[in-house]
């Protein structure tokens, strides 16, 4: 872990994220492609002028939008309940009104209910919560040190009941570890209870080059020895490894968010998230208007 003074924090398309790399040990950690290898995403870089950038980025936009956090560092990792970068981050977008969208395995996000709440009331938050099983136990094996399934239940429970968006990510889907249809139903139907927006179940591929294909080897035999035996006698060292599940699930899935009328799929669950939308002046134009 060290600090860095940034020079820009903000992508063209509004991506925003106050660190480089995680504390957190993901078993298909995508993060790990090029230009990033094991060693140093987990070292992490801490962007501590990232808020001062952030207004200063935001002041300088012709027209306000969607502010897009974590897809691929989680900013509520555990550092974050010290440094508070996202706290102030959060502070400057509402001051800017702009919307905000943020994805998360973190119940820390809670600590900032309050500023979520204040930038829901003017134009928008989308909080996209990876919850690819309900068991503890697997959830914590998957990712390690995030919060574990039942916690971020919790969460989405309370952002729902804060009148909140919420979807869900439901994956990596991993074979003998998650890809069981039982399992994948058993997580539907909570979706269903608590009142989820959305599904993205990504493409159920696991593409395995390079340091993301090491570090998954190593961290599935590690973490569930007895399925990776399975895992091994299936799939090998193939590259890309798709589950024999894959069409079940994608089925089950597809019928639950038709019978549910909610967003389905990557494409559905990203106009969801970078639709801005103010709620004292009406909606503008999104760059999905123009396809």
């Amino acid at each position: 872990m060290h600090y860095v003074e940034a020079k820009t924090v903000l992508t063209p398309q509004n991506g925003y994220s106050p660190y480089h790399g995680s504390t957190e040990d993901l078993i298909y950690c995508e993060g790990l492609r090029k230009p990033y290898n094991r060693n140093d995403y987990f070292d992490v870089e801490i962007k501590k002028n990232a808020p001062a950038l952030l207004a200063n980025a935001l002041a300088k936009k012709r027209t306000r939008g969607m502010v897009i956090l974590g897809s691929v560092v989680d900013p509520y990792m555990d550092i974050e309940k010290e440094e508070c970068i996202m706290r102030d981050s959060l502070n400057i977008i509402a001051r800017h009104d702009f919307g905000v969208s943020i994805t998360t395995r973190n119940t820390l996000l809670l600590r900032d209910i309050d500023l979520l709440e204040s930038i829901n009331r003017n134009s928008k938050v989308i909080i996209n919560v990876p919850l690819e099983t309900l068991s503890d136990s697997i959830s914590g094996r998957i990712c390690v040190g995030a919060s574990v399934a039942s916690d971020r239940l919790e969460m989405i429970c309370e952002l729902i009941r804060r009148d909140i968006t919420v979807t869900i990510i439901l994956q990596p889907i991993i074979p003998f570890i998650n890809d069981y249809p039982e399992e994948v139903q058993a997580v539907l139907s909570e979706i269903k209870n608590v009142g989820a927006s959305g599904i993205d179940p990504g493409n159920m591929i696991l593409t395995l080059r390079g340091e993301v294909g090491k570090h998954f080897h190593k961290s599935f035999k590690e973490r569930f020895p007895a399925e990776y035996e399975l895992y091994r006698k299936k799939y090998g060292d193939k590259d890309v490894v798709i589950s024999d599940n894959a069409s079940e699930i994608e089925k089950l899935i597809n019928d639950f968010t038709e019978k549910n009328g909610i967003a389905r799929g990557k494409a559905e669950i990203e106009r969801l998230n970078r639709s801005y939308e103010n709620k004292t002046e009406g909606t503008q134009m999104n760059i999905f208007d123009l396809l």
